[in-house]
């Protein structure tokens, strides 16, 4: 810019340069920085490239464009644009530009950028230019060149004779476009031989075209004119083939415009062998059936972004269906267009007859299903109304005798399981791989938040719910294996969890399982003897007709994707039988391997034999050492609650009876905040027994059973220490005659301790041989038939409820509440006279006859429920010795 050769412009740009760097600093103009300042600005206007081209890389886009050419086997184009490029590069583009210079590539960079980025601007392409009308070609002419031109006479079917070969006969076009027949002998036509309403007929007027102009179709004959009337009417072939457009999906006809939203009929449009009562009826029947057609392919092509995928599976079959509907009418519409033979609205309707009915039916599914969706519906509510709509429909076609709808209940068998396919998926995923993967909660089985780790104890009993209870109840097929479901889906993701998944054997989904079974359970292959089955109805003759013809027609039929039912009840039974196998196959397996898993590797039942020997004192030996200690301590009056103390306890008693094993997850607890009631024999129920139980071990033997198993513990150490307390008692100690006694009260207080001796002895052999023992040997039992976790987790549950029943402790009704307070309080009787015991010298008069009144009482309330259960025969043989010693 500054290079220019105007000084006038140099010595401009000098000045406005001088102001510029005047206005941005402080500098005065006479100054040395302002002259150094306006020297380096004057520099970066001459010399700066900021968005310049670049001539390197123009050259090397170019090179790039021709070495493009060659490759796509364009020389001819490579070597012009090398040559165009060198000519351009090389020419003055002024007085004043040199070759090679800077406006040069600029031009180049324009040419470029235009070819990869044209100008935005909408293309408008240049009228055609019209060819000068070509002249019209006379077919008829062309076709009868060479041909015999009889006489219009002999048209009209006359006695005339015809011409002779020798004469002359041309075809000449008329003025009007009609065809003449010219002789020689000037013979002239007559026009009254023609049939008008014959060739009327044979032309199809534009009847859609509401602006046309039919009153010009007319018909010539030299010069006369014959016209066509015209008539308002339409002939039926159209009315027919409006009617199948309008079935397949075709919108704004002639005969039914399209208006808010649905279809209607044309007011004005008349048959002329049909009554327009008639014609409005049979044009408004499928006027309806269209807008069901439009209705459901609406609900096929204009799907929600996100849905259910039950709703999509629906989609997609009735998408298979409508492509059968469409193709049937689209071989109708072929048969009425080829004129072969003549339809009527009659036949239409009465080949149209049962695919009305199948539209009927599937709008009936789609109003009682997909139309009652609201907003606060969730998906698990949607899919399963689909489905049990679907299953309810087909049973209701099952119950049907007509053999017409055979071919569509199929296809509605069709429809139902293919929308089955996503529960199958989900279910196949779970019950094979542990994976409970649905998306947007659209299964009936869903999984709480709360409870989602797999190694909580609540995981067997509450990892799975039911989100609405009504879903159920759409479900009737799945409703009778839902909990062999629940268990198979938690055994395989349970497995998963230890590290020991399933192996998928059975290659085949569950979708195709079900299919192959439903068939099967109805069906017999083609090889087999196949023998009419019996109908149930005896009486209903055109019925037993009707499916012994249906029977053998489809002997031949293809089973994979065939049904065939008689009745609703057998294809009830069929769904559910086939459902059942699949899951109960399923179910088998996985048992199999997790019952192995806690009995063999995890040694289930070794840990229940540790509850055994500690919480329900089997180990004898080991347990009375460890009570003897303890209620020594409580009888000695010192502090026994140290918790380092009871576990050494506990830990010496184990080494004497195993001193090689380590026991060392058994531990005593005292739960102090425990409540505990009053009186001296309660004060050993702070006292708990902890063993550690790991996962997967805790979905068996959870909190509650710990629980139970402590107060177990605690009610048999309760009798084990007045046990104790009274076979502690030594009759040397009240008989010293270095402490001389009143010999009556000893005696008596002798008497009293042998009658509680007694009875609570009695009373402890009932709860260690008869409850205890017994019921163990029958739990131990029931293990060895278990067929799954299930069955582990019932039987131990019901072993520690029926020893918690036997002992009283339940105390389910008032009577065991009665005598369960009267059997403790003996115990309490128990230590009390223990106490007294070893306090002779403080015993009263008083203080022995309360005891003995108190002991009394109790014996005598509890001999009267013995005697009533002797009189009605029902006391157990177990406790046969405390009715009699309670009695005598």
């Amino acid at each position: 810019m500054l290079t220019s050769s105007n000084p006038k412009f140099r010595k401009k740009i000098t000045r406005a340069t001088s102001r510029l760097v005047s206005k941005l600093t402080d500098f005065e103009e006479s100054s040395e920085n302002h002259e150094t300042c306006r020297e380096y600005a004057l520099s970066q206007f001459s010399n700066s490239r900021f968005m310049a081209s670049d001539s390197n890389k123009i050259d090397r886009r170019i090179v790039g464009i021709c070495e493009k050419f060659i490759i796509h086997n364009n020389p001819e184009n490579a070597k012009f644009l090398a040559e165009f490029k060198k000519r351009f590069l090389n020419c003055d583009l002024s007085q004043n530009s040199l070759a090679r210079s800077n406006v040069h590539y600029d031009v180049l960079l324009l040419a470029l950028e235009l070819s990869e980025n044209p100008i935005n601007r909408k293309y408008i392409p240049p009228p055609p230019k019209l060819s000068p009308e070509e002249e019209k070609f006379d077919w008829k002419a062309y076709l009868l060149e060479g041909e015999e031109m009889p006489y219009p006479s002999q048209w009209a079917f006359s006695d005339t004779p015809c011409h002779s070969e020798d004469e002359d006969v041309k075809i000449v076009p008329s003025k009007d476009g009609c065809v003449e027949a010219v002789q020689p002998g000037d013979l002239s036509v007559k026009d009254d031989r023609y049939d008008a309403n014959e060739l009327g007929s044979c032309l199809v007027l534009e009847y859609w075209n509401e602006t046309s102009d039919v009153s010009s179709v007319t018909f010539h004959s030299n010069n006369d004119m014959l016209s066509i009337p015209i008539e308002s009417n339409l002939c039926e072939v159209n009315i027919i083939r409006e009617v199948l457009w309008a079935l397949s999906g075709v919108r704004d006809l002639y005969i039914f415009p399209y208006n808010d939203g649905k279809h209607t009929v044309r007011k004005d449009i008349l048959c002329t062998h049909v009554t327009p009562k008639s014609l409005s009826s049979f044009l408004t029947k499928a006027a309806h059936y269209a807008d069901i057609v439009r209705r459901l392919d609406e609900f096929v092509f204009n799907r929600k972004p996100v849905e259910c995928r039950t709703y999509q599976a629906f989609a997609e079959s009735l998408l298979a269906y409508f492509t059968g509907f469409k193709n049937f009418i689209k071989q109708l519409e072929s048969l009425v267009v080829l004129q072969e033979k003549s339809y009527l609205l009659t036949d239409i309707l009465q080949k149209l007859a049962p695919k009305f009915y199948e539209l009927e039916v599937l709008n009936c599914i789609f109003t009682s299903s997909v139309d009652l969706d609201i907003e606060t519906d969730s998906y698990c509510h949607k899919s399963c109304r689909l489905l049990g709509v679907l299953y309810r429909v087909i049973l209701d076609e099952m119950s049907k005798d007509a053999l017409e709808v055979g071919n569509f209940r199929n296809a509605l068998i069709k429809i139902w399981i293919d929308t089955l396919r996503p529960y199958f998926e989900i279910l196949d995923r779970w019950m094979s791989s542990g994976m409970l993967m649905d998306e947007l909660k659209e299964f009936v089985l869903q999984r709480p938040r709360s409870n989602s780790d797999i190694k909580s104890e609540l995981f067997w009993t509450s990892a799975f719910y039911l989100p609405d209870d009504q879903c159920v109840m759409y479900l009737p097929w799945l409703k009778p294996v839902l909990n062999d479901v629940v268990v198979c889906g938690k055994s395989v993701e349970l497995l998963k969890s230890l590290g020991k998944p399933m192996k998928n054997y059975n290659c085949v989904s569950i979708h195709d399982d079900f299919v192959q079974k439903l068939t099967n359970c109805n069906l017999k292959p083609e090889s087999e003897e196949i023998s009419t089955p019996e109908v149930e109805s005896s009486t209903d003759i055109m019925l037993r007709i009707n499916f012994e013809k249906l029977f053998h027609e489809n002997r031949h039929v293809n089973y994979a994707c065939e049904f065939q039912f008689c009745g609703s009840t057998p294809f009830v039974k069929s769904t559910q039988k086939a459902i059942s196998q699949i899951v109960q196959t399923k179910l088998t397996r996985v048992n199999e391997v997790l019952v192995n898993v806690f009995m063999v590797e995890l040694d289930l039942i070794s840990l229940f034999r540790y509850f055994h020997k500690f919480h329900l004192m089997e180990w004898g030996d080991v347990m009375h050492s460890f009570c003897s200690s303890l209620f020594e301590k409580i009888s000695s009056d010192v502090y026994w609650m140290d918790l380092m103390s009871l576990r050494a306890s506990l830990q010496e008693a184990i080494s004497y009876r195993e001193p090689d094993s380590d026991l060392t997850f058994v531990a005593v607890a005292v739960n102090k905040t425990k409540p505990v009631k009053s009186g001296s024999i309660h004060v050993t129920d702070v006292v708990d027994l902890i063993i550690d139980v790991n996962w997967p071990l805790n979905i068996v033997i959870t909190n509650k059973s710990k629980n139970d198993y402590n107060i177990l513990f605690c009610y048999i150490l309760k009798l084990k220490r007045a046990l104790f307390c009274l076979h502690q008692l030594r009759f040397d100690t009240i008989f010293n005659p270095k402490f001389p006694q009143r010999p009556s009260l000893c005696h008596r207080l002798s008497l009293l301790r042998s009658s509680l001796l007694g009875l609570i002895s009695q009373w402890h052999n009932f709860v260690m041989t008869s409850v205890i023992e017994s019921q163990k040997k029958e739990f131990m039992e029931n293990l060895k038939s278990v067929r799954n976790i299930d069955d582990i987790i019932t039987a131990h549950n019901n072993f520690l409820e029926r020893m918690l029943s036997l002992c009283l402790l339940k105390e389910e009704n008032r009577s065991d509440k009665l005598i369960q307070g009267t059997l403790l309080k003996i115990f309490d009787l128990a230590i009390s006279v223990h106490s007294k015991w070893k306090n002779i010298h403080a015993l009263s008069e008083f203080g022995l006859k309360k005891l003995e009144s108190d002991y009394k009482e109790c014996s005598e309330f509890l001999g009267v429920i013995m005697l009533n259960l002797v009189s009605r025969g029902s006391v157990p043989l177990s406790l046969e010795a405390l009715a009699l010693c309670l009695m005598s």
